[in-house]
């Protein structure tokens, strides 16, 4: 498709589909007779819109391959909306919605039939943190490595490294929060001056920088944490510390596999520090993979150059995927990612690389966010909270198992949802969605893996079979090779089967 085609498509193609559709509307209600019911009727409809988002995702990588550059808004919306008359009423996005809830409680009544293990019992006899520290996780699949540091690791790297700490430049990093709360944060450091070294600080406020590492709930300013995690240096000495510590604490937590976004050079010096980390994830029985993390704040150009060099890069070791974050309300996926992802499925049809794609969507931002990711072909999603907002698309994930990483902790604390009790993930694991459980920055929010489950188990009405589902997928859907992913699989399975034994006292009868 030539550069020019390619523009006129943008004019002709919604015109050929709204008549085509019109077309197949008229034939399936010829077909069906006068008598065919809603349900029908929205099937045929979800047919005509998923076809038009598969035409979209062609076009974006038709896009890559002939360099006619970037969509806009308007023109994607053009492509992937179906025409008035033909779409999908509010009537109908109701009785999907329906349909979908009525899937959600038949798939909750058959978890309960397959659960080897009650979980009303673990919950009655108040053992659901011992039953969820025991349990095998399986992998975590959404770790930011500067977010694991916990206070024990602070306190050392603090004394260790005394940085120093700069008001304006913290200050700077804050974005999308008001100013007024990160000045507020950092006003015990005015006394000091524009900068002043860690020692130099009074025992009490020594305290206040330290807890800067952290996000309490409802803090609007976490950037702060990682402009503090930044004075630390991050060097090779910063990440072993960092990371030994993490594994350390994965592994007591029965974690077999991790996957970490970072922003990585493609170079020797970088793949050779990622063997490092997988060695030292190693002496903890444990598999370290890592995505290419790149920032919405990034100029795109930078971004493509990154990825195009990853592409190249002709064993890219224990790299297996890229990762979209930050930003994501003033940066969607559509502006900042469709010719990243487009990039990267041209370069996998076409066998030039193995690189998997994640993409945070759906913390924050419109609800369009998510599906554009999906419809663009990421394979993975990171949150995914407002997903939910939209019926079609939600159905659309539902019929490609879509893996979900879901973070309760983080999304609670960070306002992705209203409460716990609010949160989307068993929903989304009812309707087949591959769900599972990681802890994004565990560290600076205070939490962990089996507290996470803790969490699951203990604030819904989660039943084993689900429980172990989300163990499983958290391997099934990693970007690890098929034999790792085989080998893991069957250490889990023996892990599991070992685990139920230990907790039989709670099987169901």
């Amino acid at each position: 498709m030539s550069r020019f085609s390619r523009r006129a498509t943008l004019v002709l193609l919604p015109l050929v589909l709204a008549a085509t559709s019109q077309a197949t509307t008229q034939a399936a209600t010829q077909a069906r007779g006068p008598t065919s019911g809603p349900d029908e009727v929205i099937d045929a409809k979800l047919a005509r819109q998923f076809e038009r988002y598969a035409l979209a995702r062609d076009f974006l990588i038709q896009g890559a391959r002939d360099g006619s550059g970037a969509i806009s808004r308007g023109q994607w919306e053009l492509l992937i909306t179906l025409p008035e008359n033909d779409g999908f009423s509010a009537a109908e996005r109701e009785a999907l919605a329906a349909r979908q809830h009525a899937a959600i409680e038949a798939a909750r009544s058959e978890a309960r039939e397959r659960s080897a293990l009650s979980l009303d019992a673990v919950r009655e006899a108040a053992e659901v943190d011992a039953f969820c520290k025991d349990l095998p996780k399986g992998g975590m699949l959404h770790i930011h490595p500067s977010g694991t540091l916990d206070a024990e690791t602070v306190t050392l790297l603090l004394e260790k490294v005394n940085p120093v700490f700069e008001r304006r430049a913290l200050l700077e990093r804050v974005e999308d929060a008001p100013m007024s709360d990160a000045k507020q944060m950092l006003a015990f450091l005015e006394p000091y001056g524009p900068a002043v070294r860690y020692e130099n600080l009074a025992p009490e406020d020594q305290a206040k920088a330290r807890a800067l590492f952290f996000w309490p709930p409802g803090t609007t300013v976490p950037q702060i944490g990682f402009g503090m995690v930044a004075t630390l240096r991050d060097d090779s000495e910063f990440n072993e510390i960092v990371l030994r510590a993490f594994f350390a604490r994965a592994q007591a937590h029965r974690v077999r596999y991790v996957e970490m976004a970072k922003s990585l050079k493609p170079n020797r010096p970088t793949l050779e520090a990622l063997d490092r980390i997988d060695e030292i994830a190693d002496e903890y029985d444990i598999v370290a993979r890592f995505n290419v993390g790149l920032s919405r704040v990034n100029k795109e150009r930078k971004n493509l150059d990154k990825v195009e060099s990853w592409i190249e890069a002709r064993d890219p070791g224990p790299v297996v995927g890229v990762d979209l974050y930050g930003r994501e309300a003033s940066a969607p996926n559509l502006d900042a990612g469709q010719r990243i992802y487009a990039e990267l499925l041209d370069a996998r049809e076409l066998g030039r690389t193995r690189l998997r794609t994640t993409s945070h969507a759906a913390g924050l931002g419109e609800a369009d966010n998510p599906r554009d990711a999906i419809v663009m072909g990421v394979e993975r999603i990171g949150h995914g909270v407002t997903l939910r907002q939209d019926p079609v698309a939600l159905e659309y994930a539902r019929r490609r198992r879509t893996p979900i990483e879901t973070n309760l902790t983080s999304n609670v604390q960070l306002n992705y949802v209203d409460s716990l009790s609010s949160h989307p993930f068993l929903d989304y694991l009812r309707l087949g969605l591959r769900v599972s459980l990681s802890t994004d920055d565990e560290g600076m929010l205070g939490t962990n893996i089996s507290r996470e489950c803790s969490l699951a188990v203990g604030s819904f009405d989660l039943e084993y079979a689900e429980l172990r589902r989300m163990v499983e997928n958290s391997i099934e859907t990693s970007f690890a090779d098929e034999a790792l992913k085989a080998r893991l699989t069957r250490q889990v399975a023996d892990d599991l089967a070992a685990f139920e034994q230990r907790w039989s006292r709670f099987a169901r009868p």
